[in-house]
């Protein structure tokens, strides 16, 4: 039917089919707007009297006018087909988002009260739905829900058409889809508005869970379970569902309509409820009334109590009277806010926000807030908060939604005492994308303002800064840090292409050139070598820092290139320290500057800084490894390779465990052993170092012809990837060929390799240090 007209309606694409037929994008040629034409089966209406009972149901629907319905406009009739012309949802269904997993809680609040709101509109005209389910719920654009085909099921049992049911076993007069179908729909008894609260009830469900109350995989199964078994509990199968939640769900699915909600106003009201922090929530009349005579009874019983207990807070009790306080440990983690676009296209912006969420809250000294690379683990993970918040060390969590659609992008917010399962505060901000910036902002200062911690003015004003930004540019921004956040060769290059088109966009956005710096840092040495990458890490930091000269991350990367390219120690750890000053959470300032202090040989103060960075990021496999350097390069080797093991053992496919596990053997001249690790590691990341190491250890155990190839196998790799000049100066001072060592060492301050900076500490050079060139090259990196 594509280019075919109904009347003056144009088809223009097919949307989708069902029992009740196929639904059509359509242009409305008289009043130009696009609809819905649903064009029933042939034959549905086989004749007068069903045709004029389903105009009498129409023209019945057509009156419901309500923000969260679905509006049907005309019924017609032409050429012997007959349509229904509805209103055009274009944001998809509550389907699409369900199979990307569990909903978070808080938009499952926002979404549920809209579907009951909807319900008790209809309801209070006297229309029942009787095919409630996901793929009926429509989403807007801007993330607000519609109920589509609304009393299509009695419009269609009025057609003769049972097809909805997805089943012949069902009684005569049993219309609607199955899994949502309560007891007394599936007999083919009488519904009522308590039957729509049933299969409301399965939707919340599903959201909960990402999957059905009753999963069973036959008709025959689904119809005993629904009528004879009660289904698991939400909290059983997604532990982060509240208690709340998993009280209104159950009530819905109750098996007995009169044990359920006597209305849907009565289901919004406790789902508005829901959205609010716990001590602020009062659910409905009807939910309370359970234990009234309980309550009554009891009631001095409970007053004595509770006067009694309220001093020690026995059990929760002053929390429940007062509310729940915030945790005092001012700990926090920001988990992957989810992608509700139902477009994987999206993720970068998800991802972004999260970032951008957790680098305003870490600038609060106060705080600690875990680094977004150990928050990254739990993307779409179904663990419980506590188990979470006990990985991370974190008292509080913050997790939630993101919406872009279209001009609009809604954030929604939940702020939990993990430890404790307690919701603390719940709240959905919205802008359009001009204004994400300011989005961010008050999503952040709203969080700090709930969990009540002491700012500093210039934190407050940071915190609080909405620049000027081209939202292009802000896009490009976040595709540039997705691509970086990868931390793969390829993602850098395309990275920095992200961050070069936020530029052109809006030269005057500070984030890009921070990000270029942040790249161009990352390239350096590992992939170009470093006189070729650096100047332009530190022009894009300069720029950075003359835009915005408070952007922490800028001062990171400007401390880098001071210390590890210009051998400019002291300007380097000032720099660190004026990272760490404005933004104390900052991981990567206080990881490169535990290197600087290593390669200086203050090792004891490396540990310390080794230790702020791990609890920023605990899960950082990177900086796990990293906590040995001190010990390696202090000389406890007893000690690094009992630790090392133990990393190994837990880590096995990490190749820098294993790297440092064979240098610590080595140097306890243990070179069986040694070389073993050292090809493990060589193996799982075929890195020039790695291999160089192999090479020393061959040269110190004696194996000169083994320790010879590897120059050969470096000489080759060499043609295919950058080999830093240090690489093979190790393996050639090793094998006390000292002359072509120094000349490989001049190449590597002439190039300002990156692995030169190890010259002072590193065991591979421990033959050279009683010759004159070596001292003359360390005075020269001011070593």
């Amino acid at each position: 039917m594509i280019g075919e007209r109904l009347s003056h309606f144009l088809i223009l694409e097919p949307l989708g089919a069902g029992g009740m037929g196929v639904v059509y994008r359509a242009h409305d040629e008289t009043l130009e707007r696009e609809v819905a034409i649903k064009v029933l089966p042939a034959g549905a209406l086989a004749d007068e009297s069903a045709r004029k009972q389903f105009r009498k149901e129409a023209r019945a629907l057509s009156k419901l006018n309500h923000l969260n319905i679905a509006m049907i406009f005309e019924l017609g009739s032409e050429r012997g087909v007959d349509f229904l012309v509805l209103e055009l949802v274009r944001g998809g269904t509550l389907s699409d988002q369900i199979v990307q997993g569990p909903i978070p809680e808080a938009e499952i609040a926002r979404l549920g009260e809209q579907l009951a709101n909807g319900l008790a509109a209809a309801h209070d005209a006297g229309i029942l739905h009787r095919d409630i389910k996901p793929g009926n719920l429509g989403l807007t654009a801007d993330g607000n829900l519609k109920i589509l085909d609304f009393g299509l099921a009695k419009l269609s049992r009025a057609a003769g058409d049972r097809s909805i049911t997805q089943t012949a076993s069902l009684p005569e007069g049993a219309v609607g889809t199955l899994p949502y179908m309560p007891p007394e729909q599936i007999r083919g008894g009488p519904v009522n508005a308590r039957s729509d609260l049933y299969a409301a009830g399965a939707v919340l469900y599903e959201m909960a869970c990402g999957r059905r109350a009753f999963p069973q995989a036959s008709a025959a199964g689904v119809i005993e379970a629904v009528l004879n078994q009660r289904p698991t509990a939400p909290r059983e199968i997604a532990p982060r569902v509240s208690m709340d939640l998993e009280r209104i769900i159950l009530r819905c699915l109750e098996k007995d309509p009169a044990r359920r909600y006597a209305a849907a106003a009565n289901l919004a009201s406790d789902l508005k409820q829901l959205a609010l922090p716990t001590q602020q929530r009062r659910f409905s009349k009807q939910a309370r009334m359970r234990h009234k005579a309980a309550v009554t009874a009891g009631v001095s019983v409970v007053l004595i109590a509770a006067l009694a207990s309220i001093g020690l807070n026995a059990g929760g009790l002053r929390d429940r009277i007062f509310g729940a306080a915030v945790p005092a440990v001012r700990s926090l983690a920001v988990l992957p806010l989810t992608n509700l676009s139902r477009d994987p296209n999206q993720d970068y912006f998800a991802d972004g926000m999260t970032d951008e969420l957790i680098s305003r809250l870490a600038q609060v000294s106060a705080l600690r807030v875990v680094s977004g690379t150990s928050s990254m683990h739990y993307k779409r993970s179904s663990k419980p908060l506590r188990e979470i918040a006990n990985e991370l060390k974190v008292g509080m969590i913050v997790e939630g939604s993101v919406r872009s659609a279209g001009s609009q992008v809604r954030i929604t917010a939940r702020l939990v005492d993990a430890p404790r399962d307690r919701p603390l505060w719940s709240e959905s901000f919205e802008r359009t994308l001009t204004n994400v910036l300011a989005l961010q902002s008050e999503v952040a200062q709203a969080l700090v303002k709930r969990i009540a911690v002491q700012l500093t003015p210039q934190e407050r004003d940071r915190i609080a800064a909405v620049p000027n930004v081209d939202p292009e540019a802000h896009k490009e921004y976040l595709r540039g840090r997705f691509d970086y956040n990868r931390f793969a060769e390829g993602q850098f290059q395309s990275a920095i292409d992200h961050f070069n088109r936020a530029i052109e966009i809006d030269p005057g956005y500070a984030a890009p050139y921070a990000g270029l710096a942040d790249a161009y840092c990352a390239l350096s040495s590992q992939v170009i070598p470093a006189n070729e990458a650096m100047p332009q890490a530190r022009a894009a930091a300069a720029k950075a820092l003359e835009i915005d000269p408070g952007l922490a991350a800028a001062h990171v990367s400007r401390a880098y290139v001071l210390g590890f390219y210009d051998f400019n120690w002291k300007a380097s750890e000032e720099e660190f320290r004026r990272a760490i000053a404005l933004n104390s959470n900052e991981v990567t300032a206080h990881q490169f500057y535990a290197q600087l202090l290593i390669v200086n040989g203050r090792t004891d103060e490396a540990a310390k800084e080794i230790g702020k960075a791990r609890d920023l990021d605990p899960l950082s496999p990177f900086i796990a490894t990293m906590q040995l350097w001190p010990g390696l390069y202090g000389h406890h080797y007893d000690e690094v390779i009992r630790r090392a093991r133990e990393l190994t053992a837990s880590d096995p496919k990490n190749s820098n465990n294993h790297l440092t596990l064979g240098l610590a053997l080595m140097m306890k001249r243990q070179y069986p052993q040694a070389l073993a690790s050292l090809r493990k590691s060589y193996e799982l990341e075929p890195r020039p170092l790695a291999l160089a190491w192999i090479g020393c250890a061959l040269a110190r155990a004696g194996r000169r012809q083994e320790s010879l190839h590897t120059l050969a196998e470096l000489r080759d790799l060499s043609r295919r990837v950058y080999v830093q000049p240090y690489t093979m100066a190790v393996v050639f001072a090793n094998l006390g060929e000292t002359d072509s060592a120094f000349a490989w060492l001049d190449r590597g301050l002439d190039q300002r390799s990156e692995e030169m900076i190890e010259a002072k500490v590193g065991t591979g050079m421990d033959p050279l240090r009683g010759d004159p060139r070596f001292q003359r090259l360390l005075r020269r990196m001011s070593l």
